[in-house]
């Protein structure tokens, strides 16, 4: 979807946007000896062409799980609609930089 994604962000043509679903889950594993202090925010972006929406979870000293979810529903975005396609495009490039703060186990 990179590709997608104008430098200027500025255009003057239709975009042709692929209507399609993607999901993915990331599991990430804590270190011996660490326990999670901080999990990021929940993420829920909707507007007229789709939605993201991420959750992170995790249950005692399991791996952490994140659902990730990206939707566009529009096959061809019009030019004065871009940004938001540019919107819900940039938002899966944000979250995946979220910070997971991780404290040693016992404090």
């Amino acid at each position: 979807m990179g590709g997608k994604l104008s430098p200027t962000g500025v255009r003057r043509t239709r975009l042709f946007a692929e209507a399609r679903d993607h999901g993915w889950e990331t599991a990430i594993t804590i270190p011996d000896g660490m326990q999670v202090a901080r999990l990021p925010d929940d993420v829920t972006i909707a507007n007229d062409i789709g939605r993201y929406t991420a959750s992170y979870r995790t249950v005692g000293s399991q791996p952490i799980m994140v659902s990730r979810n990206l939707v566009i529903g529009r096959d061809v975005v019009a030019p004065e609609d871009y940004k938001l396609l540019e919107k819900l495009l940039y938002a899966p490039r944000i979250d995946v930089r979220a910070v997971v703060v991780l404290a040693p186990t016992g404090e």
